[in-house]
């Protein structure tokens, strides 16, 4: 029996759209990395793959392991094993086996996942589709993790919504409401940037009750130092030493999702470095259409050095050794072993090899990194601009078009919406506000010399002394390029006497 029950279809994958009539042929469209699902004995899951077309078609991202379908399929596995195991099919389902699928294979603590040490997953490994590490993610990174109820309400509601499909499609439009005895339910969403609009959902008494959003806080000054710290303790080559500190310093300077993160590219980098006042060419996902869009985002020159200097050194070795020059993919992040582009699950999981050795309380993930460069920026903009309020905020958002764009291009949210939860942050009060001012107490050079500095001391034992003091005289040459470029400037605002 299969463990997995879905895999992705290659990225240049297309499917039947129509007929041409004027030719009398087949037109296709692109259907790369759409799920294609299986029952637990391999065979083809019909009903299932009609879902994933229907939602394709409707641009449902689909990067990063399938994207948004991809989790949809991944929450419907679970309906796909339980009528599996009990031998019928979706429409034999009755309202007893759903509060059975419910309580004893949503509610338990999830089975089958193997814990493993840090040693035995190899962080570093990346193939074209998926790496070994990306495929232990849910084994390794969250062993025995328990499902949150709003987890299994989730998954409950998805589940619902595709046997109403299935009905629909058999003939048995109330398949869902009279033999799955749920009701319908409505809820209001906010605009993104204008009136709100009324949804509705299928609920079931056997959902649990919600349990409590947990907020994500940015990640510390601290945390980072001890981050830092923990790399060079870990046994680990130069190489993926290396590679974990540039990769802790674009997360915590450009605000890229993990998949952004592992789509930058060594020409993107050589561009920004050209510049008077670089910007690092982002691709930003999350877009309605399920297709990135690219965005700059400003970066401290000294950032770009120690990316430069990774990309000069550490990355050309493992190039030259694996791949060849001349067939470099151009990607930043790489595996040592194979040398292709890094996969963005191995993001994720080296944050967590190195927040266990750092021995931090709080997990460390990608967004937390997102969050504080999200605040930064808004911390930046409420002085620039002398924002009292976070209602002031808002209606300058909505009224000031530079604003908006500003905002859009440097964070990847394409509307106040996906602002809020920052903003609200930026404006805390009390306690609230002492929290977010000590992860982002510095929002300038400053923070990039500290990086630097940290990770000297931290690659002191395990470099040669040439090649730390080569390190220290860039960080060095940075310093002296920044500040002699704020002296012109500000020399330059003051004027003559």
């Amino acid at each position: 029996m299969k463990k997995k029950i879905f895999r992705l279809a290659p990225p240049d994958f297309e499917v039947f759209a129509v007929i041409d009539e004027s030719t009398g042929r087949a037109v296709r469209r692109p259907a790369g990395c759409v799920p294609l699902p299986t029952w637990p004995n391999g065979h083809w899951c019909v009903e299932l793959a009609w879902y994933c077309r229907k939602k394709a078609e409707k641009n449902l991202s689909r990067l990063d392991r399938g994207g948004t379908l991809g989790t949809y399929v991944s929450q419907l596995t679970h309906i796909v094993r339980y009528c599996y195991k009990k031998g019928i099919t979706f429409l034999e389902l009755d309202d007893n086996d759903f509060i059975e699928f419910v309580q004893q294979e949503l509610m338990r603590k999830a089975s089958g996942w193997a814990s493993k040490s840090a040693a035995e997953v190899e962080f570093g490994s990346a193939t074209n589709t998926r790496s070994v590490a990306a495929e232990k993610s849910e084994k390794d990174d969250f062993s025995g993790r328990k499902r949150t109820n709003r987890t299994v309400v989730n998954i409950g509601k998805r589940t619902l919504e595709f046997l109403e499909i299935i009905g629909n499609i058999y003939g048995m439009p109330s398949f869902v409401g009279t033999v799955i005895r749920a009701e319908r339910r409505k809820y209001t969403i906010r605009g993104r940037n204008g009136p709100s609009r009324v949804t509705e959902y299928w609920h079931h008494q056997s959902f649990p009750l919600l349990s409590a959003l947990k907020k994500c806080y940015p990640v510390s000054s601290e945390s980072l130092r001890l981050l830092r710290a923990a790399n060079a303790k870990i046994g680990a080559s130069a190489f993926i030493r290396m590679r974990r500190f540039v990769l802790l310093r674009v997360l915590e300077k450009t605000g890229g999702r993990r998949i952004e993160v592992v789509d930058l590219t060594v020409s993107d980098v050589k561009k920004a470095m050209a510049m008077a006042k670089p910007k690092l060419l982002l691709n930003t996902v999350k877009q309605k259409n399920g297709e990135p869009v690219r965005r700059l985002v400003p970066i401290d020159k000294q950032d770009l050095i120690l990316l430069d200097d990774y990309i000069e050194t550490s990355r050309a070795v493992v190039i030259d050794r694996t791949i060849g020059s001349a067939a470099d993919h151009g990607y930043v992040f790489i595996s040592e072993r194979t040398g292709q582009k890094l996969v963005a699950n191995t993001v994720t999981l080296e944050l967590h090899l190195l927040a266990r050795a750092a021995g931090l309380v709080d997990k460390a993930h990608p967004h937390m990194f997102r969050h504080r460069f999200v605040m930064v920026r808004l911390q930046i903009l409420k002085a620039e601009e002398k924002i009292a309020d976070k209602e002031a905020f808002k209606a300058l958002y909505v009224t000031d078009g530079w604003l908006a764009q500003r905002l859009t291009e440097e964070t990847g949210h394409k509307s106040l919406l996906g602002l809020l939860p920052y903003i609200d942050d930026a404006f805390a009060d009390s306690a609230d506000v002492r929290r977010v001012t000590e992860v982002i107490e510095s929002v300038s050079f400053a923070t990039s010399l500290t990086a630097g500095v940290q990770e000297l001391a931290a690659l002191r034992g395990s470099l040669p002394p040439e090649e730390v003091a080569a390190r220290a005289l860039n960080l060095l040459e940075g310093i002296a390029e920044r500040y002699s470029s704020a002296a012109l400037a500000e020399r330059s605002q003051v004027g003559p006497r």
